[in-house]
């Protein structure tokens, strides 16, 4: 069988960022990447901005900017390049969208809209035509790459703070969204098309009652927030709690129907993904109390999945797979005390992942 192997890493500090400079690593938002101009942008939850020169070594910071509307703070939670528009694109919980200028960090942040009541999650198809909002009004909300509003459709009510996640299939036919509804306080993950039309909701036959885990109606007991499309289309990848109380990854079809599972060797994921080609799952979890991260890379071989990689360090965040090379990872987190003079200071980890053994 083969086996994921690193075929080689690269780290790169992030001049300018550092634990003590910047407290909690929980602050950055993330991380958005532009291969053309080797440009990095980091964005924190506070909205302060970050500017580094991705072409050596060293990632250079050479500007900070803060995004700041009519004196509002506010909790930002996604950033993107978005390269059909040549702008950096970034979200907040407040309901804030704002585009900047990747170019020029002089020219003043536009915030192109403002969505009362706030926004609880967001995401990008695949070919960034479009960008996909949960808002805290109940409803679905997808907008162009030039800010028209394509579709809106209604969503059942959220419990108020509860997380959703949006992810959307490889061609951006079909996107998936988890959520808890407020009326049963149930988990559900709804698989619509492009319209935003439902086309199903996951439910388990093999556990009565027509539904997943006996939530009721398509629920789902126990889920968590983590879940993933696979870019082929076949599989939605999702975090689920066990009765026994162990966590296990489980899987649904495009029909909503259930597709096997394996278990977890620690708690509840906070994140997962796939690479573009559906070959890895991407797993990531942190320890709230001692920031300890942990990334693990998941691979499937005869309809059984096998841990392949596993990356643990302080304040370890995923970032993306690179969508022009699916099998390469960035990955930021802080260097340990075992490296000098290096440490406090945060990284940029790019992952190459290779293969190993026979088929």
């Amino acid at each position: 069988m083969r086996n994921p192997v690193v075929v080689r890493e690269a780290f790169r500090h992030l001049d300018g960022l550092s634990n003590t400079a910047n407290g909690d690593s929980a602050l950055v938002c993330g991380i958005a990447l532009n291969h053309q101009t080797d440009k990095a942008f980091v964005l924190f939850k506070n909205g302060s901005l970050k500017f580094y020169d991705n072409s050596n070594d060293l990632l250079t910071c050479y500007s900070t900017i803060k995004l700041e509307f009519e004196g509002l703070r506010e909790t930002w939670i996604k950033i993107d390049y978005v390269a059909a528009i040549g702008t950096i694109v970034c979200v907040s919980q407040e309901g804030s969208i704002a585009t900047v200028s990747d170019t020029n960090p002089d020219e003043a942040p536009e915030q192109i809209g403002m969505i009362d009541n706030g926004i609880s999650s967001a995401a990008w198809s695949p070919d960034y035509s479009c960008l996909l909002l949960v808002t805290n009004n109940d409803t679905l909300l997808c907008m162009s790459a030039n800010w028209d509003v394509l579709y809106e459709v209604p969503h059942p009510p959220l419990i108020a703070g509860s997380a959703t996640t949006v992810s959307w299939k490889g061609d951006g036919d079909m996107v998936s969204v988890l959520s808890t509804d407020q009326d049963d306080q149930t988990t559900r993950i709804r698989l619509y098309n492009k319209q935003l039309e439902l086309v199903s909701i996951a439910r388990n036959v093999n556990e009565g009652g027509g539904n997943m885990g006996g939530g009721g109606a398509g629920g789902v007991k126990g889920i968590g927030k983590a879940m993933a499309f696979s870019p082929n289309g076949v599989l939605v990848a999702f975090d689920m709690k066990k009765p026994s109380g162990s966590h296990q990854i489980a899987f649904i079809e495009k029909n909503g129907l259930r597709h096997g599972e394996f278990d977890l060797p620690y708690p509840r994921g906070e994140n997962e993904g796939y690479d573009p080609s559906s070959t890895f799952l991407l797993v990531h979890w942190h320890h709230a109390v001692t920031a300890e991260g942990c990334v693990q890379i998941y691979h499937r071989h005869n309809y059984y999945w096998y841990l392949g990689q596993e990356f643990a360090e302080k304040h370890l965040q995923p970032l993306t797979f690179d969508p022009e090379h699916p099998e390469v990872l960035y990955l930021t987190h802080l260097l340990s005390p075992s490296d000098s003079s290096a440490a406090g200071t945060y990284v940029l980890r790019t992952v190459e992942l290779g293969w190993a053994g026979y088929e």
